[in-house]
């Protein structure tokens, strides 16, 4: 991994990076960057994301899957290195050129050491990860394609993370890269709802914040080693 990583660093120098989801990206990468006594990137980043969900409100989803059918490229296999790769650039480059004249360039780039674009407000939790992600079980597909195949060892992430308020039920759900991974305890969604309430932020339907996935392990009972996710969301006492 240590070799991988300096690699990395090595290819990317000082240039621009162009990520399809940044804040996912930025946690995964500097996460790896810390265990490994790296310090953390300070390129400037630009998100593939945040340039479609702006230059395309209107679709349904911003899958990239979605995004690539949707602008007709060419067709490939999704949650390869490769592919993801080029088609992010594409559409990040498709985004600027519909879009150039009414988006921000200060919304879409940031070093990618301090997070996110500022497309939507970033939940500031305690760092004591005490929210668990209730229904991860049924989405461990996701988490998969996501974070890779189980190992003997098991996955341990700190990434960012999307929480989506639905507007036809009281659901809170949570989202990796667009992908549905797990949704709030009904009462811990009740006390997240009336939060952005008082705090203005009601205009808002998408709000990120840190999380924690562990599991992932190869284990002899098919019931064990799921992935599970954690996150960092201040509750009334903190």
């Amino acid at each position: 991994m240590e070799v991988v990583l300096d690699e990395f660093i090595e290819f990317i120098s000082d240039h621009d990076v162009v990520s399809f989801n940044i804040n996912f990206d930025t946690g995964f990468l500097n996460s790896a960057l810390a265990r490994h006594g790296r310090r953390p990137l300070k390129n400037i980043g630009h998100c593939a994301l945040a340039r479609a969900r702006e230059a395309w409100p209107d679709l349904p989803n911003h899958k990239l899957v979605h995004l690539v059918d949707y602008l007709g490229l060419e067709s490939g296999t999704a949650h390869r290195a490769l592919n993801d790769t080029l088609w992010a650039l594409e559409v990040y480059f498709r985004a600027m050129h519909i879009a150039a004249p009414s988006l921000s360039p200060r919304r879409t780039a940031k070093e990618l050491s301090t997070g996110s674009p500022s497309v939507i407000p970033v939940i500031t939790g305690p760092r004591q990860f005490r929210i668990e992600v209730l229904g991860t079980k049924r989405y461990q597909q996701s988490f998969e394609a996501i974070c890779g195949p189980r190992t003997s060892k098991g996955a341990a992430l700190d990434i960012q993370v999307q929480l989506r308020v639905e507007t036809k039920s009281s659901t809170v759900r949570i989202l990796i890269q667009d992908e549905v991974v797990g949704n709030l305890a009904p009462r811990i969604a009740q006390d997240f709802r009336r939060a952005i309430s008082e705090g203005n932020l009601g205009e808002f339907t998408h709000f990120e914040c840190s999380a924690k996935i562990r599991g992932g392990k190869i284990c002899s009972a098919p019931d064990e080693g799921h992935y599970v996710m954690w996150l960092d969301i201040p509750q009334d006492d903190d």
